[in-house]
């Protein structure tokens, strides 16, 4: 999800109505054969010896062909802009925005670089207990903030069709989203061992933007999601609580939708 903002300073932004990466009358997005096509040609381009000055540009050239090109400059409510000065204009300070985890295989309250394949840009991440982490997440939603939400969306218990994601002890059932249903406990020590034998992993990033209950009292935080208005909500889910608990990767929120007490500890960090 750092990544958003470190392309931000980098690049800029610009507004979806102005570029939208649909063309030819697309009405959503489905990038499967640009990725095979791109995956294709950059295993070609390593089989070189020395590498010449021309596979970007002919990279460059595929992504036009499928989502249109980026234009250096627009107009947008009538004013000129380019990608920098629209975001310029937009008064975001990307540094408000931290990226925060809790694994064990670092020290906590420090910043590190997680281990996972997406990680692209080496991004640090800030780490805390599992009991501190979520307690910023519900410090934040409750604040009126909304928090982007990195983590596996491989499990059984996962369904965007049902509009739910749960972490029950047995997923055996095939009426798995029948009725509610005990969940797993989860600790510090087993959301670790999760991840350090890849049964969490680096799947998805969604929109956490509010919590809700069951009818047992069991806590869920309510979450968009990306892949169309599909589902039992149309596009929104329930994460459980003990989901997000084993599930999450990382979030990013906005400094100011965290506690003062761990706002501190990120200042002092190394």
């Amino acid at each position: 999800s750092h990544d958003l903002v470190r392309l931000i300073d980098q690049k800029g932004l610009v507004p979806e109505e102005v570029y939208s990466g649909l063309i030819n009358g697309q009405s959503s997005h489905d990038h499967s054969e640009l990725e095979n096509g791109l995956k294709g040609f950059l295993d070609g381009v390593r089989k070189s010896t020395v590498l010449s000055q021309n596979w970007k540009t002919a990279f460059s050239s595929i992504l036009d062909s499928y989502i249109g090109s980026v234009s250096e400059q627009f107009t947008y409510n009538e004013k000129p802009y380019t990608p920098q000065t629209f975001a310029e204009q937009l008064n975001l300070n990307t540094d408000s925005y931290k990226t925060i985890t809790s694994f064990t295989h670092h020290p906590f309250y420090e910043n590190f670089i997680l281990e996972i394949p997406d990680n692209y840009s080496n991004g640090t991440y800030f780490n805390m207990p599992l009991d501190e982490l979520m307690s910023t997440l519900d410090f934040a939603i409750l604040a009126g903030y909304t928090v982007v939400w990195d983590g596996d969306v491989s499990e059984k218990g996962f369904s965007a069709s049902n509009g739910i994601a749960i972490l029950p002890i047995d997923n055996s059932t095939d009426d798995l989203f029948a009725a509610p249903r005990e969940e797993r406990k989860v600790t510090q020590e087993n959301r670790q061992i999760s991840f350090e034998n890849y049964r969490t992993t680096d799947d998805h990033l969604m929109h956490i933007i509010g919590i809700a209950t069951d009818q047992k009292g069991t806590k869920f935080y309510l979450t968009k999601n990306s892949w169309g208005e599909r589902g039992e909500y149309s596009g929104y889910l329930y994460m459980s609580e003990a989901y997000v608990k084993m599930k999450t990767v990382a979030l990013m929120l906005h400094k100011d939708g965290m506690p003062d007490d761990v706002r501190k500890k990120l200042k002092e960090s190394k």
